[in-house]
């Protein structure tokens, strides 16, 4: 049950405060501990039971990765001291939010490298046309393309699992 004075139900004014208060750098919980707003677990439960919510919360959450990123070049920049323990406790502190930061916009600061490379003419093929066979056969050589020593998978590997298809 819910302790007197902090809301358990959904209202667009405080879904607005939660979202401008964690794209200003606040973390959940700070926010929930304050008075007149919700617990943690209301809030959540709000996220599965609420669309609009659950979309305002994740632009709020990618927000809030841009001012990490912010923040990051102050500390950076900032006039802390050179002691061996100042520069340790700002590589903690940029550390941290570069983490952070990959896990709330992974496209936008995640470590990961995503190439579009259009397909070519020879390349396109009709997958939905597949046998169940010939599926299994291909995730399986997609499963290994992510190996890195597997290497050794060709083009014409991949094509002669789809010919049959035709």
């Amino acid at each position: 049950m819910a302790r007197a004075g902090r809301p358990s139900t959904y209202t667009p004014e405080i879904a607005v405060q939660i979202c401008t208060r964690l794209a200003n750098g606040e973390s959940l919980r700070q926010i929930c501990r304050d008075k007149g707003m919700p617990k943690r677990d209301t809030v959540i439960a709000w996220l599965f039971k609420n669309g609009g919510f659950s979309g305002q919360y994740a632009l709020a959450r990618v927000a809030q990765a841009d001012f990490y990123a912010d923040e990051i070049l102050d500390i950076a920049d900032g006039p802390e001291g050179d002691s061996l323990l100042d520069v340790n406790r700002s590589r903690l502190r940029v550390d941290t939010r570069k983490w952070l930061m990959a896990r709330m916009a992974p496209k936008k600061y995640g470590d990961s490298l995503e190439l579009d490379i259009p397909a070519s003419p020879q390349s396109q093929y009709d997958f939905g046309r597949l046998s169940k066979k010939q599926h299994e056969d291909f995730m399986a050589l997609l499963e290994i393309a992510r190996v890195p020593d597997a290497v050794d998978t060709k083009f014409e590997d991949v094509k002669a699992l789809t010919e049959g298809a035709e």
